[in-house]
């Protein structure tokens, strides 16, 4: 049974994540600052940073809307927002692939695909379907798949995201009345902010992560520029 309390807690904690990510958003990634050889550390960092704006913008939208009761934007918010870390979660384990394996390998074209990529033809490069990148952050978070599909039960015009949301039946009287509170639906806020308190929190572990792979990242990246500059001699 869900309390006030156990909403409004959720509500606070929710509120001091997006406090501590807005708190961190970045104004500018200057590439020599990062290496004065290599291309790859900046490209992904340029993708680090742009995902750490739209989660702040998704998550504090989502936080207020789903205060102001609005239950379906709210929620597809903090399915974007779980995306979203599911993105960076990708980009971490990239770098992190790079590191442990002591090779660049394939990450310089993940990396454009990621920065550049798109279903449609405004772009050459084939994006990453959304759902390979929940797929990979479920193999080591099993249920964030499951809780994905759950709030996608909601985001879509399904019974969840419709009747659920919207109606209340009354057999009584047999019609049906309409309404954004006509239910109490305090159940589907605490799903959304748990949710968005998880996504903020797998967010901040991924971001700061990369911070400590970055300079063994770096090292491989310019030591691979330099043995194919050695080997093209």
């Amino acid at each position: 049974m869900t309390s006030t309390s156990d909403i409004q807690a959720l509500f606070e904690e929710v509120r001091k994540r997006c406090g501590v990510i807005q708190a961190c958003l970045p104004k500018r990634n200057d590439p020599v600052s990062i290496s004065l050889k290599a291309k790859i550390p900046f490209k992904a960092l340029e993708y680090r940073e742009a995902l750490i704006w739209r989660a702040s913008e998704l998550a504090s939208t989502a936080c207020r809307l789903l205060e102001e009761g609005e239950l379906a934007a709210g929620t597809l918010l903090v399915r974007g927002l779980m995306e979203t870390s599911a993105a960076l979660w990708f980009l971490n384990r990239k770098i992190k692939d790079v590191v442990d394996g002591h090779r660049v390998g394939s990450i310089d074209e993940d990396l454009m695909r990621l920065l550049m990529g798109s279903r449609t033809d405004l772009t050459t490069y084939e994006s990453f379907n959304v759902l390979t990148l929940v797929d990979k952050i479920a193999q080591e978070i099993p249920s964030f798949r499951r809780e994905y599909e759950a709030l996608s039960q909601i985001a879509h015009p399904n019974w969840c995201g419709t009747m659920m949301l919207y109606s209340r039946p009354n057999t009584e009287k047999i019609w049906t009345d309409f309404g954004k509170h006509v239910r109490d639906n305090e159940s589907v806020v605490k799903v959304g902010l748990i949710n968005l308190n998880a996504g903020l929190q797998i967010f901040e572990y991924a971001y700061n992560q990369i911070v400590d792979l970055m300079p063994r990242f770096i090292e491989i990246c310019e030591k691979a520029l330099d043995d194919s500059v050695e080997s093209a001699r």
